[in-house]
């Protein structure tokens, strides 16, 4: 921006309106005009914004919150009727698991009766139904009670003299767990309304016992229920049990644990609602859960709104009025004497300065601008800089952690392996020592007899060898960790007789059935070292029997796969969870690294996979938690030695 003056001197007055002149366009603006037309722009745009933040994010904010909350308290309704739950589930397991219930499922004794099933038992133990039923669902004893706890009712669909087998609180009976682990805990719909139940299989003190039938107890969800969780959760709801229950006794099958279905909201304008739906024994419909509650939140949010927007518009004028005396007084002012020093010289006849400001209105805001553009071109390139150094530390940070991660991970491991290892050596050096012992006290020696002292040295060489092999294993996985390869001696040989050898051994101590497959097709022999691969095949093995119920069965199947011969050792053990599997070659780690696991250091599966991977093969696992296991490896069919 240029000052100009025509031919004629104008006078100082007109100084403050003088004409600028953009491009060769002239603009009869004051400056005063222009800045007072930029701020308005401005503070439009920032009202425009803070209107736009506050409707579109702070007020989706306070409905998410008020939704949150209302939330929360269903939730917290829910978590107490499932307390409820709980709580008859730990009432019924200690009445399942009492001696005389036990005892009594067998003689049906009349004193336990009069002791133990008096109507004061449903009174303090606040229970609505008690039945005790046999081995094949017939009712022993069984009684039920209203709310009160004190008029005896008939209640369907207890009012049956023998339970079917799919009767839903029966279908315990079909989890494969132990028995003192097996329940049937939820709710079911009753002609009274919804009940809380529970099954378990009546057992003896010690739990271990074979059950004698079924105990079941039940809990109304009764009015003076809903009131005491009304009160421990300072929330008031409404329960609804018209939902649609259609199906009979006849058709109930056991589809799902019961469990919360969804949560739904509603919003009016004074009130929000919430409401859960439980599901019974069955899978279906139970309950609805209801609760409402006003909009407070969404009214103090709206009152915080305006206010805040009245004070914003009050600021902005009160900032516009501000900006416009300091404008007067700061830049206004200024020029209209720069101006007026201009035209002072020129009539003094002195040489006027060229002022060649640009766009710019004094010489102070030009030298300031440029300034500002190079602190700013200064400040870009260390922001830059910055910037990647910045990435590169994030990066650094990321990998130290990950680094802390896995050094602790493996001072974890190694933690256990050591503890674990010092538990594998202290066997076999006790035993060493006691039959050693023994063996060498004169006294005792001659009191053997032959077959007593061969017995004491063989037990003496197996401790030996079992010695032999982990320091083998430690040897093994010490090579592993330096980054070498085991060494292997590759030779013809035939997997069949390899396999048969390591069958035949481990007959003579298992007690399962051991079988070999071997499928057609399988080359007559594979070049591999026999040792190590029979050092993997013993590992496989041990781990199957360890972990299989005695006599189960144990496959070993031998087939071809396009250039690889694949070896499967199938048990039907415990399987692994999917944690297991996923760490199942790692060094040191064991599934159960306590000293009352199945023994071993952790080391077998990570050197079995260095062994196979280092003759060129892979090897992987395929389990299901109670299913058994499946270890799978493949062995080049043609490999050069």
């Amino acid at each position: 921006m240029i000052f100009t003056e025509p031919a004629n001197h104008r006078p100082e007055s007109q100084v403050a309106d003088a004409i600028l002149f953009f491009g060769g366009d002239q603009v009869k603006l004051t400056l005063r005009t222009r800045i007072l037309f930029v701020l308005l722009i401005v503070f439009t745009l920032l009202g425009a914004t803070a209107y736009i933040i506050h409707s579109r994010i702070l007020l989706p904010s306070f409905l998410e919150l008020e939704q949150q909350h209302v939330s929360a308290n269903i939730k917290r309704v829910i978590n107490a009727l499932k307390n409820e739950q709980q709580h008859l589930a730990q009432l019924g397991n200690d009445w399942s698991v009492r001696n005389d219930t036990y005892a009594y499922l067998d003689d049906h004794n009349t004193a336990y009766e009069t002791s133990n099933l008096a109507d004061s038992t449903f009174i303090i133990n606040q229970i609505n139904l008690f039945y005790l039923l046999d081995s094949s669902g017939q009712k022993v004893w069984g009684k039920a009670f209203a709310e009160d706890f004190v008029t005896p009712i008939t209640l369907q669909p207890f009012d049956l003299d023998r339970f079917p087998a799919d009767f839903p609180l029966l279908q315990y009976r079909q989890e494969q767990l132990p028995l003192s682990q097996q329940q049937s805990t939820g709710l079911l719909m009753t002609s009274v309304g919804p009940m809380f139940c529970t099954a378990r299989p009546i057992l003896d003190s010690s739990g271990q016992s074979p059950s004698r039938g079924t105990l079941i107890m039940g809990r109304l969800l009764s009015q003076e229920m809903i009131k005491k969780i009304a009160r421990l959760t300072d929330c008031v709801f409404e329960v609804k049990t018209d939902l649609d229950q259609t199906s009979t006794v006849a058709s109930w099958t056991q589809q799902g644990k019961p469990d919360l279905l969804h949560i739904n909201y509603s919003a009016k304008e004074t009130t929000i609602s919430a409401s859960a739906t439980l599901t019974d024994l069955t899978g279906k419909p139970a309950i609805e859960i209801a609760v409402h509650e006003p909009r407070a939140i969404l009214k103090q949010g709206l009152k915080a709104l305006r206010i805040a927007l009245t004070l914003m518009v009050t600021g902005f004028a009160f900032a516009l009025g501000m900006m416009l005396l300091m404008l007067q007084r700061s830049v206004i002012t200024p020029i209209r004497q720069l101006s007026g020093s201009i035209l002072a010289q020129d009539k003094a006849n002195h040489s006027a300065p060229i002022l060649k400001m640009g766009a710019c209105t004094s010489l102070e805001i030009c030298l300031l601008t440029e300034g500002f553009n190079q602190l700013l071109e200064n400040l870009d390139a260390k922001n830059t800089e910055l910037g990647e150094t910045n990435i590169i530390l994030i990066e650094e940070a990321k990998k130290l952690k990950d680094a802390k991660h896995r050094l602790k991970r493996l001072d974890q491991l190694k933690s256990e392996f050591i503890s674990t290892a010092a538990h594998e050596l202290r066997t076999p050096v006790a035993s060493i020592m006691g039959f050693t012992e023994l063996l060498s006290d004169h006294e005792m020696f001659g009191s053997f007899t032959e077959d007593q002292k061969t017995d004491f040295l063989q037990e003496i060489y197996e401790n030996c060898e079992g010695l032999t092999k982990i320091v083998d294993d430690i040897l093994d996985i010490s090579r592993i960790e330096a980054g070498r390869s085991i060494p292997l001696d590759k030779k013809p040989t035939s997997i069949k007789v390899l396999l048969q050898k390591i069958l035949k051994r481990f007959d003579l101590k298992a007690s399962h059935l051991l079988v070999l497959d071997i499928k057609p097709g399988v080359p007559e022999s594979l070049n591999f070292d026999a040792h190590r691969i029979g050092q993997v095949m013993v590992n496989l093995l041990s781990n199957a029997l360890k972990y299989s119920p005695e006599e189960s069965t144990v496959t070993i199947i031998v087939e071809q796969e396009n250039s690889h011969c694949k070896i499967t050792v199938n048990d039907q053990g415990i399987g692994m969870t999917v944690e297991q599997k996923i760490h199942i070659f790692d060094k040191f780690y064991r599934a159960d690294a306590s000293n009352t696991a199945v023994r071993g250091l952790g080391l077998g599966m990570s050197i079995v996979k260095q062994i196979v991977e280092d003759h060129g093969g892979t090897i992987w696992v395929d389990s299901s938690l109670g299913e058994g296991t499946q270890v799978y490896f493949t062995l080049p069919a043609r490999q050069d030695s």
